[in-house]
């Protein structure tokens, strides 16, 4: 119950908007600051896209992220996991908060993507220089639900955690690496991508 507890501060303080500390078990944190020294931005696009039986849908996202300014930054490789995503009608819409579907989950500890461990794993760290980018191609589903998309053009959009240490101080490891670059340690929103659900879907059986 403790760690739930502690895991449900540490979600809120990655997503939050304003700049913030935490202390937590004495491990200081801090979040919304990212954006200020650094630029860093996160473009998906669809590799794969199935319509399941279970009246899911599942994508290949390849997620693109670019360092668009001019500070080399520090960004963990695995930044996949997906605590929120909206889907709009048009970039409009989601610009002004008209979302069709919005979801947000509670992300637990499962020991391969967020870790207890105090010490960040530096092989997982990649650094990106002034207009480099950084690949990595990951599943992602939108669930069935009560509100099914109908045949159409939508706009995704999705949140995605770039630091995964919990017991870890974001402000003492970027101190400790700063020779290399500027640590990324803020929740990263997503440019819009745009996905289409055509009129007659190919439902497969998917396990």
């Amino acid at each position: 119950m403790k760690y739930f507890i502690y895991l449900v501060i540490v979600c809120a303080t990655c997503i939050t908007i304003h700049a913030q500390h935490h202390t937590e078990k004495g491990v200081l944190m801090d979040a919304g600051r990212d954006k200020f020294h650094a630029n860093l931005q996160l473009t998906p696009s669809v590799i794969s896209q199935r319509y399941c039986s279970d009246s899911g849908l599942y994508f290949t996202l390849r997620f693109k992220f670019i360092n668009s300014g001019g500070e080399s930054i520090i960004l963990d490789k695995r930044s996949s996991i997906v605590p929120r995503f909206t889907v709009s009608r048009n970039a409009q819409d989601a610009a002004a908060g008209k979302h069709k579907i919005m979801v947000e989950y509670l992300i637990g500890i499962d020991g391969q993507v967020l870790t207890l461990n105090p010490i960040p794993d530096e092989s997982q760290f990649v650094i990106l220089r002034a207009g480099e980018s950084h690949v990595e191609d990951h599943p992602f589903s939108i669930p069935a639900g009560d509100k099914k998309l109908k045949a159409g053009s939508y706009v995704l959009q999705l949140s995605v955690l770039t630091w995964h240490y919990p017991r870890a101080s974001n402000i003492q490891w970027r101190e400790k690496w700063a020779d290399r670059g500027y640590l990324w340690t803020d929740s990263l929103r997503s440019m819009p991508m745009t996905f289409t659900i055509p009129k007659v879907l190919p439902i497969e059986k998917c396990s």
